[in-house]
């Protein structure tokens, strides 16, 4: 094999103008297209002294004219290559520190309470929602632990919040501090949100499944769009779609025009022609792999959703017997299994606490619309330089965001194995470190702490007993 050809990083050197952003080409290319690896974006610069270029149109968050540590603004960067409609934020207190068990923590520090990872912000503690058991933990509360938030029972009857995400049970909903009001049993991606014919007469009913990390309270979280009745789609950009019959149309406003449905954004691929029900790590079901794909989505197993997952070192999941994995293939790599999910896999896993009173602050000032864990993976995607890496993530049932950096291959090679690692490091590192590499993009330096986990090389005596 080529080892060259293994992994490939297009973007370095940087092929691009000094003006120019450079970004991985994963869309492919047009037949009879010139095609390159990446594309050159025309850009903005951070700053007068710096090298960070961003791309235009979207939304930066930079530190305040006024130059008070702690204080930001968020600009746009325009089509002149310069910020601008700049509005000034809230300053954040960076000297407020927390106090937890008697000590006082300080901003910006990351521990761990128990099993569950901790941040401190600006006076606020933010920690993920793990069950946890310790050394000093009683026989009851061994006897009652099952892993599951609130010690729920593994039972697997979906609810679906306000929020956009499928819950496995009305327990685990509770306890994440949904109100009986605020879920209904079923899996979101199960109700057509088109039903109650919720747009205007002279728009058309799309749905939309998104998943809300700003509060649904205050910004919504609706499950549908309303798109205007078109004559003519010459105008619309290409982004194409494929439908239910598997034929490909340039976009939504083509498919439309001829009354058919949707299946998954993005070209047609020919093993996804027929409905092969599949199972999301973020619990829902999905008509075929590439739907899920399209949801920026990974897949746990095949067919219906129908177990809660492992969470917990401690605990042992009967649920995930009755599913059945897909065999790895044999690389000498141990692999990880995704918090909630039943299967295991080769992937870089990042476990990443957000400050949601941020995301509501970003969602109030900008343009009062919800921030989703799509928008957030979209764009930690374009972080990712090695294009046979690709991110995938949902929101996990204890309140984190999950990130997956996986191999492309289904067959990964170790050096493509070893990669997707490597890219799942240097984004920890960017979260932990608040690198203005990605804390500049709104909404990213809502994200305060991530734990990496790797699949890591095995030493070959231990790889023959695990594939034995």
């Amino acid at each position: 094999d080529n080892i060259v050809e293994d992994v490939t990083h297009p973007c370095n050197p940087n092929p691009c103008a000094a003006n120019q952003l450079c970004e991985v080409n994963r869309k492919g290319c047009q037949p009879l297209e010139p095609c390159l690896p990446y594309f050159c974006i025309q850009g903005c610069k951070l700053g007068e002294a710096s090298d960070f270029i961003v791309r235009q149109g979207t939304l930066i968050q930079v530190p305040s004219s006024v130059g008070d540590v702690g204080c930001y603004k968020i600009c746009t960067c325009g089509q002149n290559g310069l910020l601008e409609n700049c509005m000034e934020m809230h300053c954040i207190d960076l000297q407020k520190s927390c106090i937890v068990g008697g000590q006082r923590k300080s901003h910006g520090t990351s521990f761990n309470i128990d099993c569950n990872v901790c941040s401190c912000f600006s006076g606020n503690l933010i920690c993920s929602t793990r069950q946890c058991l310790n050394e000093l933990s009683s026989d009851d509360e061994r006897h009652l632990f099952t892993g599951l938030p609130c010690n729920c029972a593994d039972q697997f009857v979906p609810v679906c919040g306000q929020n956009g995400r499928t819950y496995p049970s009305a327990c685990i909903a509770r306890c994440v501090g949904l109100h009986d009001n605020q879920f209904e049993f079923g899996s979101c991606i199960s109700k057509d949100p088109c039903n109650s014919n919720p747009c205007p007469k002279n728009q058309r009913c799309l749905p939309k499944p998104q998943v809300c990390l700003t509060s649904f309270e205050n910004f919504g979280c609706n499950q549908y769009e309303c798109v205007p009745r078109q004559f003519s789609c010459g105008d619309q950009l290409r982004d194409p779609v494929c439908d239910t019959d598997n034929i490909e149309y340039n976009n939504l406003c083509a498919l439309h025009q001829k009354g058919k449905i949707i299946s998954y954004k993005g070209p047609c691929q020919s093993f996804c022609k027929s409905v092969d029900l599949v199972c999301g790590h973020n619990g829902e079901t999905y008509s075929n792999i590439c739907a899920a794909f399209s949801d920026r989505v990974a897949v746990d197993y095949n067919g219906l959703c129908q177990a809660v997952g492992v969470l917990s070192d401690y605990s042992y999941q009967g649920e995930c017997v009755s599913v059945t994995c897909s065999r790895l293939s044999a690389t000498g790599y141990k692999p990880v299994i995704p918090p909630g999910a039943c299967c295991p896999l080769y992937a870089g896993i990042l476990r990443v606490l957000y400050d949601k009173e941020k995301l509501d602050t970003f969602a109030r000032i900008t343009n009062q619309k919800p921030i989703t864990v799509l928008e957030i993976l979209q764009k930690i995607r374009l972080h990712v330089s090695v294009p046979q890496c690709d991110v995938f993530g949902y929101f996990s049932i204890e309140s984190e965001l999950i990130i997956l950096i996986i191999p492309v291959d289904q067959n990964p090679k170790p050096l493509q194995i070893e990669a997707c690692n490597k890219e799942a490091e240097k984004i920890e590192s960017l979260i932990n470190s608040d690198s203005p590499a990605l804390a500049s993009h709104v909404p990213l330096s809502a994200l305060i702490a991530a734990q990496v986990e790797v699949s890591f090389k095995m030493s070959s005596s231990c790889s023959q007993v695990i594939l034995a």
